[in-house]
């Protein structure tokens, strides 16, 4: 499941929606996030996963939690600004849930996500959004 949600943020990268990605605990990230230009999606380390074994099939789960964030401009942003930066992190939010949506293998759980906006005063300012949601495989594999 790592593998895919790495693959989307790849992704990602690769369309220009995000100068690059991380996948890391949030004091690491902190300080990574100075190198990683503009726009950057954090994968927070995957820490809880279940294991459903109804039907004798073995189907995986695991809390996903991810950011997008936007280095701010100027370290004294207003509203406006600050508004317009994390529209653009919302709209990188989107995109990455619409390419959720179309794995084949897996499925949110969550009939409606709330995406929150950040604002991280930390080694580089950044703004964006975050999201924690529920991704289960459809399939499982037989016991």
């Amino acid at each position: 499941m790592k593998q895919k949600i790495i693959e989307i943020l790849s992704g990602l990268q690769e369309d220009g929606f995000i100068d690059n990605y991380l996948f890391e605990d949030f004091p690491t990230s902190n300080v990574r996030l100075d190198k990683v230009g503009n726009s950057a999606g954090i994968l927070y380390q995957f820490v809880d996963f279940d294991l459903d074994f109804s039907s004798g099939l073995l189907k995986e789960s695991s809390e996903i939690n991810v950011s997008f964030l936007i280095k701010d401009r100027k370290l004294d942003s207003s509203g406006e600004e600050e508004y317009d930066i994390i529209s653009e992190a919302k709209e990188i939010m989107l995109e990455f849930l619409r390419r959720v949506r179309d794995l084949k293998d897996y499925t949110i759980v969550e009939k409606t996500l709330n995406i929150r906006s950040v604002f991280l005063n930390t080694d580089s300012n950044r703004s964006g959004c975050n999201c924690q949601f529920t991704l289960k495989q459809k399939q499982g594999s037989c016991i």
